[in-house]
């Protein structure tokens, strides 16, 4: 663990701005798509909630004058107001996840920075490993010529698993 860890982090000293952009090119190519689905849905949500201000304010004035009764007036703010709530709630959710996504950027640069603060380590203590690694993950091992060989991944905090980006050895032999 400590030699990934050191070899992340010479990693990282030698060409930080590659590997930032290596993370975020693999980031965006995982996000894009859905980043541009959220901001649709998000903007198509924002016009209706509009359109219903808009009917609430032309329905009370049609109930001022007359034109709509007490009873279908109640009716039909009472479901044009559920709407609009409804609405509300997908719109605060929708912008909560495209905050998300934006600050993978920070996360990155975040990563990058506390990366260079370790490349010289030699011993690893809990209050490290909590600051860097989110979790590691083991598979089954398999024997391979003899070997028991498995694949751990290392998945760290702020960026995730750096294997899926290409930029580490995540295949490590395990003596058994």
């Amino acid at each position: 663990m400590i030699d990934h860890i050191r070899t992340h982090a010479l990693m990282v000293e030698c060409n930080e701005e590659r590997i930032i952009e290596a993370i975020l090119s693999a980031q965006s190519n995982e996000t894009m798509s859905y980043r541009a689905a959220y901001q649709s849905e998000l903007e198509a949500h924002r016009k209706q909630i509009a359109k219903l201000d808009l009917l609430i304010e032309n329905l009370y004035e049609d109930k001022v004058t007359g034109v709509v009764p007490e009873s279908l007036f109640k009716r039909q703010i009472q479901k044009y107001e559920q709407d609009r709530v409804e609405r509300l709630q997908f719109v605060e959710v929708l912008e909560k996840r495209i905050r998300s996504m934006k600050q993978d950027t920070d996360n990155a640069s975040t990563w990058a920075k506390l990366m260079k603060r370790y490349k010289g380590l030699e011993t690893l203590d809990s209050e490290t490993l909590l600051l860097l690694i989110d979790k590691v993950i083991v598979s089954e091992a398999q024997k391979v010529d003899g070997k028991r060989i498995c694949d751990v991944r290392v998945v760290f905090n702020y960026v995730g698993d750096i294997g899926k980006f290409g930029l580490g050895v995540t295949a490590y032999e395990q003596a058994v």
